[in-house]
């Protein structure tokens, strides 16, 4: 009897040791319909050091459609770090929400990486069963008369049916004539290039508008990638970006320089972080290590292809 009060007492005082870091993730709602917002909510608390955090989701089963401002408290030494983002599922069936690596981040070094728990979220149709096609409010009824009356009406609308198309004819058969006067286009490496030194030599970062400076980037490699990789980076995530270039890119030193250029513009966008000088001429320095990397292989590509020919 003894050591079954001692075997539990030791449980419960272990039970009431706080752990240094807590992971949560919440859902407004575990049932939907499709294309309704849930309101998913993260909560980290830790004592570790930290100043930020990174959320990196594996498997989207959903879309997010709007994110909150990252909150931070400090309450005697323990972080509560609070994010929030609106999401939709756009197919009926049975989800989990989850897991996520939560990664702690201080001066832009990674600290720790955490898993967060799952959610079953059941995602139904907007009909129910008895749900049928729509129907007309009234009923249909007939028109009586002589319908010939309306060819007048028919002619006039094919006949300006017809010069509109002229007149597109036309247009396009001029824009067509003009493109081919316009010179090729710049390599994507020398229009990301230009697009660098414009920035850099800009008043944003002098002026303190950090987030407009790393926005302005982010907008820069992702037409970058878009021209280079042909997949769509403008209109996808960081990490669905870094996903893509594990599949496009075979350079490790080019993935390399991309992942430190993601974490300190993500930071400066996100988490209201505001590099340092060193940090932000390390982010030019890794651009332009890829953008030399790729004009070099571009060269020795058109040399190959030039030797080929003869």
């Amino acid at each position: 009897m003894r050591k079954l009060l001692l075997i539990l007492l030791m449980l419960s005082f272990t039970q009431g040791i706080p752990s240094e870091t807590q992971v949560s993730v919440s859902v407004s709602s575990t049932t939907a319909t499709i294309g309704e917002r849930i309101a998913l909510k993260f909560i980290v608390r830790t004592s570790t050091e930290s100043d930020s955090i990174k959320i990196s989701p594996g498997k989207l089963d959903f879309e997010f459609i709007e994110e909150a401002e990252l909150s931070v408290s400090d309450n005697d030494g323990v972080k509560t770090f609070e994010k929030k983002f609106d999401i939709s599922f756009f197919k009926t069936g049975e989800y989990n929400v989850g897991p996520f690596d939560i990664t702690l981040i201080k001066k832009g070094e990674i600290i720790e990486n955490f898993l967060s728990n799952t959610i079953p979220v059941s995602i139904m149709s907007v009909l129910e069963k008895g749900d049928k096609d729509i129907k007309p409010l009234k009923d249909l009824f007939e028109i009586k008369g002589n319908p010939f009356y309306m060819l007048k009406y028919l002619l006039i609308i094919l006949i300006i049916a017809v010069i509109i198309f002229l007149i597109v004819f036309f247009l396009k058969r001029r824009e067509k004539g003009d493109a081919q006067n316009i010179s090729a286009p710049l390599h994507p490496e020398v229009e990301f290039r230009n697009r660098i030194e414009s920035l850099w030599r800009s008043d944003l970062l002098n002026t303190g508008k950090i987030k407009k400076f790393f926005l302005t980037l982010t907008e820069s490699y992702k037409i970058f990638m878009t021209r280079l990789y042909n997949f769509n980076a403008e209109d996808l995530t960081t990490y669905e970006i870094m996903c893509n270039l594990r599949n496009f890119e075979k350079d490790e030193k080019i993935k390399g320089n991309f992942d430190q250029v993601f974490l300190v513009s993500d930071l400066s966008k996100f988490a209201r972080y505001t590099p340092a000088e060193n940090e932000v001429e390390d982010v030019r320095a890794n651009l332009l290590r890829i953008i030399e990397i790729i004009g070099e292989r571009r060269k020795k590509e058109e040399e190959e292809k030039t030797d080929a020919a003869l």
